[in-house]
């Protein structure tokens, strides 16, 4: 199995790990060295890759990404939301839903 462009982000005093195969991975310890846990879902279940997240200007949690995993990918932009537990998608980002 090889990992492609890992990206790790802090939210919340916990680091969460995405890589392009999956994006599960959580440290809730606040270390880099562990321990780390495994949520039992992935953050982002279908076929996508290279998951970042960030804030917007009014503090929304956001994740962008890109989908499907192949040379046909487009950006595609999630809400999130911290359930206090793991980070989940609330809802795909659209120009008719943007974050009013």
């Amino acid at each position: 199995m090889s990992i492609w462009a890992p990206e790790m982000h802090a939210h919340k005093g916990r680091y969460y790990l995405f890589l392009t195969f999956d994006s599960r991975d959580r440290l809730d310890s606040g270390k880099l060295a562990g321990p780390w846990s495994q949520q039992n879902e992935p953050v982002f279940a279908e076929n996508g890759g290279h998951g970042m997240l960030f804030k917007t200007f009014e503090g929304a949690l956001m994740m962008v990404l890109h989908a499907p995993n192949n040379m046909n990918a487009q950006p595609r932009i999630f809400k999130m939301e911290d359930t206090g537990e793991t980070l989940r998608v609330v809802s795909a980002f659209t120009e008719s839903n943007h974050l009013g």
